[in-house]
């Protein structure tokens, strides 16, 4: 039987998820579904924190405290692994 891994670019389906107004995903129904009839290995979600200022705003720390919460519910998921980069900000505020 033919075995799979998911891998989720979390920063893109969240922008795709904002502009359609979409409802929540049940991540671990996602990744099934997407394993389709193969053995599902593993589910990778890939994500940054939300950039801090130093000091954070209010806004900043709200937002983080939101996405931190968000994370620690994915790391519950049985064989979902979250790769957390870090966001930085250049000199031409991209």
């Amino acid at each position: 039987m033919d075995r799979c891994a998911v891998f989720i670019d979390g920063g893109y389906l969240a922008a795709i998820l904002r502009k359609r107004d979409s409802p929540r995903i049940d991540f671990k129904k996602l990744s099934e579904r997407l394993s389709n009839d193969m053995i599902h290995l593993r589910t990778y979600y890939y994500t940054s924190m939300p950039f801090q200022s130093n000091p954070p705003t209010v806004d900043e720390k709200q937002r983080h405290s939101k996405a931190s919460r968000f994370v620690n519910q994915l790391k519950k998921i049985p064989r979902f692994e979250v790769k957390l980069g870090r966001l930085q900000k250049t000199r031409d505020g991209r």
